[in-house]
């Protein structure tokens, strides 16, 4: 027998999600991952770690979030056969295509890299349809809206303390995880909120550390922040394998009394020019309430 240790790093990205660690064994009839049979280890917090005993077989050690989301959202970690204790790190990742998923840390093998490509493909349609499917039913199946403007009226959206003005094109819609959704035939707007309860120490941070935190877990850190207006914000594309569609994304960072807020806009690639400026204004519009 050896022990087996997991740490969970600190991180905002998934840090209010609670994972699961599994382990491969072919007796259990608890779980199954991938076509794997498992049995739970146990729960881990952003930041903390667990210790357990383990035979010295070979085994994949499985992090998921839920049994409902183990076949997209999911990573393993190929466990060699031996009798000396193991630990293994590892943090979740900004990618709402695979549901945030946790990454074991040095663990880029073949298989592993073609599970995660799997998952995001399995998760895209799922998990992105705030923010990528949705908008591509009402603005690519009906893609003669692209071209007309934008109304001018002013349309206010609120939730959980924060406020947004758009316009009249817009309408709400209550996505699980996120506090705000709102989107039209050309833009969705999602917002994301980090409170400080939630996170020991969250509040110490400064808006800067936590947009470079959000840029690290999306795999951004060698791009610049960028500020509008004294609001941090960065962007970036995303294809869909699924549409074959390509969508731009650009993410406001905020910092409230009570909370960190992630304020992202997402468009069609060939349409970020030409909104720019109008997602600019609508990141000025945001306001907390006192």
């Amino acid at each position: 027998m050896r022990n087996l240790t997991i740490k969970r790093t600190k991180t905002f990205v998934g840090c209010l999600m609670k994972m699961k660690f599994y382990i491969e064994d072919p007796t259990s009839t608890e779980i199954t991952i991938g076509g794997v049979p498992c049995r739970k280890l146990g729960e881990l917090k952003s930041g903390k770690e667990m210790t357990v005993t383990i035979g010295d077989e070979a085994a994949k050690v499985f992090a998921i979030v839920d049994s409902l989301s183990k076949e997209y959202c999911n990573e393993f970690y190929p466990l060699p056969a031996g009798s000396e204790d193991v630990v293994l790190t590892g943090k979740n990742h900004f990618n709402p295509g695979n549901g945030n998923a946790f990454r074991f840390d040095n663990n880029d093998s073949e298989e592993v890299l073609a599970n995660r490509k799997q998952g995001t493909r399995r998760g895209t349609p799922i998990l992105l349809s705030a923010l990528v499917i949705g908008v591509a039913i009402g603005l690519f199946f009906t893609s003669g809206l692209l071209h007309d403007s934008p109304k001018d009226s002013s349309k206010s959206f609120a939730a959980e303390g924060i406020q947004i003005t758009l316009n009249e094109d817009f309408e709400q819609a209550e996505v699980d995880g996120f506090s705000l959704m709102c989107e039209s035939h050309y833009m969705a707007v999602i917002v994301l909120r980090e409170a400080f309860e939630d996170y020991e120490g969250l509040e110490e941070w400064s808006l800067a550390d936590y947009s470079q935190v959000l840029m690290e877990n999306n795999d951004y850190v060698d791009h610049p922040l960028s500020y509008h207006n004294g609001i941090p914000y960065f962007e970036y594309d995303y294809h869909n394998p699924e549409t074959k569609e390509n969508f731009h994304y650009t993410i406001f960072m905020y910092k409230s009394d009570d909370a960190f807020w992630a304020v992202q806009f997402a468009t069609h690639k060939s349409a970020a020019d030409r909104y720019a400026e109008k997602i600019k204004g609508f990141a000025e519009s945001v306001q907390f309430a006192k």
